[in-house]
């Protein structure tokens, strides 16, 4: 594909961006996260974002610490090419295009996760997560403690009651929409939070394993945060 783009003298002016649909799988290798596929711990949510567009990114190679989700994605590429969602099937996601502009235009955006399997429920919101599985409650400030390992529910109970409450009225939101929607509502979609690397060149090559192992890199950088992710 990039050859083509390349030979065709379009590949500067085409937005590609390349993700995982959730983290590593059972034979992958997420540390020094905790969990995988199937999980609503970071192993399983927190993938790397590249985006790779010459002419369209203002600062090629730049980071980005704003959290989003795949559904922003559909957003970001419709807003881009002048298009609007019809106004009786609004996007999921948010538009991200500000921030291909200007990586430290964040904005708050929390990230909400509902799975059947073990009755999983997650909300972040800024630095913290709310955590449920098996019926039993977690918070976690996730960028000092990105392998929750420090169970603050006892420590902080205001904060867990307002994070339990945001998604109590979520699930209520959802019981009551979904019926008349075909799809469910974007905080109950796919799984992703994750910092957006805007840089302007691109590997498509790279497997859960590679993709760890850059993890892990940027996870050991003492001067980035726990949520950059750097190449």
């Amino acid at each position: 594909m990039v050859n083509a783009l390349r030979e065709t003298g379009q590949l500067d002016n085409t937005l590609i961006v390349f993700t995982s649909d959730n983290g590593g799988e059972r034979f992958s290798d997420n540390w020094p996260l905790v969990g995988g596929k199937m999980d609503l711990t970071e192993g399983g949510i927190r993938v790397p974002w590249i985006a790779h567009w010459p002419e369209g990114i203002s600062k090629p190679g730049s980071t980005t610490a704003q959290h989003c989700m795949t559904m922003d994605w559909s957003a970001t590429l419709v807003d881009i090419g002048g298009g609007k969602a019809h106004v009786d099937y609004p996007f999921d996601g948010v538009s991200l295009k500000p921030l291909l502009a200007n990586p430290d235009a964040t904005f708050e955006r929390p990230l909400y996760w509902r799975m059947n399997h073990r009755g999983q429920r997650a909300l972040r919101s800024g630095d913290w997560k709310y955590l449920r599985v098996d019926g039993n409650d977690y918070l976690f400030n996730v960028v000092a403690d990105a392998r929750e390992r420090a169970n603050l529910a006892k420590q902080e109970p205001e904060r867990l009651q307002v994070d339990e409450g945001g998604m109590g009225a979520l699930a209520q939101h959802h019981a009551t929409h979904s019926r008349r929607r075909h799809h469910q509502p974007w905080l109950f979609c796919e799984r992703h939070a994750a910092a957006l690397k805007l840089q302007a060149a691109c590997s498509f090559t790279m497997g859960a394993s590679l993709m760890g192992k850059l993890i892990r890199a940027a996870m050991a950088d003492k001067a980035m945060s726990a949520h950059h992710i750097h190449w």
